[in-house]
């Protein structure tokens, strides 16, 4: 599997180390699903001003972020973690399309990693 700029190498190593290509594969794919699914809660949560459940949300987001490499999704999610827990969700709610962003950016070097182009592909 090709390397990205997106996804820490050293903590895709580290996975390697001791699961196989196709379960960090299915880890990655997983990390996709539930970070989605995440993001609707989080965002859900601050619309309707349930302080505590946007932190939990936010938490997990950074957890599972950090244990795939995803680290600038982690590091976003650890600032939107700490305007839960402040109380600050309008501050958290300004930040979301960042947090689409960062998504969307760990999606595509996921699908990267995950889906090299074929050499056919490519023209060779």
């Amino acid at each position: 599997m090709a390397e990205s700029v997106h996804l820490d190498h050293k903590t895709l190593e580290r996975l390697r180390g001791f699961l196989s290509d196709d379960k960090l594969v299915i880890l990655l794919n997983r990390y996709v699903e539930d970070s989605s699914r995440l993001i609707q809660q989080l965002e859900q949560a601050v619309q309707q001003q349930e302080q505590d459940t946007a932190r939990r949300c936010a938490h997990s987001l950074k957890s599972t972020s950090a244990n795939v490499g995803a680290l600038v999704m982690a590091d976003l999610a650890r600032i939107l973690e700490e305007q839960a827990r402040t109380g600050q969700l309008p501050e958290l709610q300004a930040r979301m399309p960042d947090l689409h962003n960062a998504l969307e950016l760990a999606k595509a070097a996921i699908a990267a990693l995950t889906n090299p182009p074929s050499q056919a592909a490519q023209g060779q």
